[in-house]
């Protein structure tokens, strides 16, 4: 249980690689229906972020950072290897998975209802936003 612990940061890992030909390779499979990130769906609408993710995470007393695949540290890497898309939170010097692939698909691009599952989540591992 995290209840003592100092939650530092967000941290959202997509189910694709930055740069050109990772977006148009992650374009290709969603348009051939062989996949997608769901938590590409929570924040963004086409190449834009949304703008209720954008208020959703200004609203937050801790950042909300989000990579890709090939920007994950070694740290990020071994913690969500095989996990994602998903959330981690960094609760003093670990890392907690959040939301998983599942959890990320039942909010179905939906902000809020990402929001409330978040805040239920971090609430269940006794993990509270400052």
């Amino acid at each position: 249980m995290w209840a003592m612990g100092n939650l530092r940061r967000l941290v959202g890992i997509y189910e694709a690689d930055a740069g050109l030909v990772g977006e148009v390779r992650y374009a290709i499979r969603k348009l051939a229906g062989r996949g997608h990130c769901s938590l590409c769906d929570v924040t963004h609408r086409g190449v834009k972020s949304k703008l209720e993710w954008r208020v959703m995470c200004e609203g937050l007393s801790v950042p909300f950072d989000l990579v890709h695949l090939n920007e994950r540290s070694p740290v990020i890497l071994e913690a969500s290897e095989g996990a994602t898309p998903c959330v981690l939170a960094e609760v003093d010097d670990d890392l907690v998975l959040i939301l998983g692939r599942d959890e990320l698909e039942h909010c179905r691009g939906d902000v809020p209802k990402f929001a409330d599952d978040l805040r239920i989540a971090l609430s269940d591992r006794g993990i509270t936003i400052p």
